[in-house]
């Protein structure tokens, strides 16, 4: 699955025992009438992922869905849904919004040998 938005977070990476660690991150989706922010999660090797990335860039996040079966000790049991972060591509177009002014488009270069000068 993928999902673009304008990154607004990225958290320090934690250290969970020996052998997990995460990092989360938050984006706020932009394609949609109703701007959704969304919380993912880098495991393991991955979580330098983002560091190459900054707040306010516009990015496209490719996720698998990962969900667990708790129970408690009350004999509760509950489901709980983590969004994996497998890769993130800064999109083609960067969209930076300021309060009450028009989106400002910024373009990327990938290879500067398809210039034309």
């Amino acid at each position: 699955m993928r999902l673009k938005g304008k990154l607004i977070k990225i958290n320090q990476e934690q250290v969970i025992n020996d052998k997990f660690k995460k990092r989360e991150f938050i984006i706020e989706t932009f394609d949609e009438k109703y701007p959704q922010t969304i919380n993912f999660q880098l495991n393991n090797n991955n979580v330098s992922l983002i560091d190459d990335f900054n707040v306010g860039e516009a990015v496209e996040v490719e996720f698998r869905i990962s969900g667990k079966l708790w129970t408690d000790k009350n004999g509760v049991e509950r489901c709980f849904n983590n969004l994996v972060c497998i890769n993130l591509f800064i999109t083609e177009t960067q969209v930076l919004y300021k309060k009450d002014v028009e989106p400002v488009t910024k373009h990327y270069v990938e290879n500067e040998d398809d210039l034309p000068f």
